[in-house]
């Protein structure tokens, strides 16, 4: 699982007790709107004050948004994304999680590879015109 650091999945760094929107942002190093879009994305479902309507973020809640964040760092799609939400929501587990790390690692090792070839590909071709 490369592209996550060792021990930043799941419950640890996650607060044991309901945050507001605000806080539950700065525990997760991101802007309140990023939290509102993932929320509109279907990736989050926080539950709302039922005083105040503000959006409060259990700890599931906050561990799920945990790995969205992380997994956002890495520069995963939302459409991953919302695959490995319905997953961990199905099964509580994060396998899907590795699974989905695996297989991006897996196409960006591909597709490094192949635009190495097409370069070096390109390099011969300019080479034999005398461009190089």
């Amino acid at each position: 699982m490369g592209a996550l650091p060792a021990g930043r999945l799941p419950a640890q760094g996650v607060p044991r007790q309901p945050l507001r929107i605000g806080e539950a942002a700065r525990a997760l190093g991101v802007k309140p709107p990023v939290l509102r879009l993932w929320e509109a994305r279907g990736l989050l479902r926080p539950a709302r004050d039922p005083v105040t309507g503000y959006r409060v973020y259990d700890p599931a809640e906050l561990r799920l948004a945990r790995i969205v964040a992380l997994l956002r760092t890495g520069h995963h799609p939302l459409a991953a994304i919302e695959a490995v939400v319905r997953e961990v929501r199905a099964s509580g587990g994060t396998d899907r999680v590795a699974d989905e790390l695996d297989a991006r690692a897996a196409a960006l090792h591909r597709r490094s590879r192949e635009r190495l070839g097409a370069s070096a590909a390109l390099d011969g071709y300019l080479r034999r015109l005398g461009h190089r």
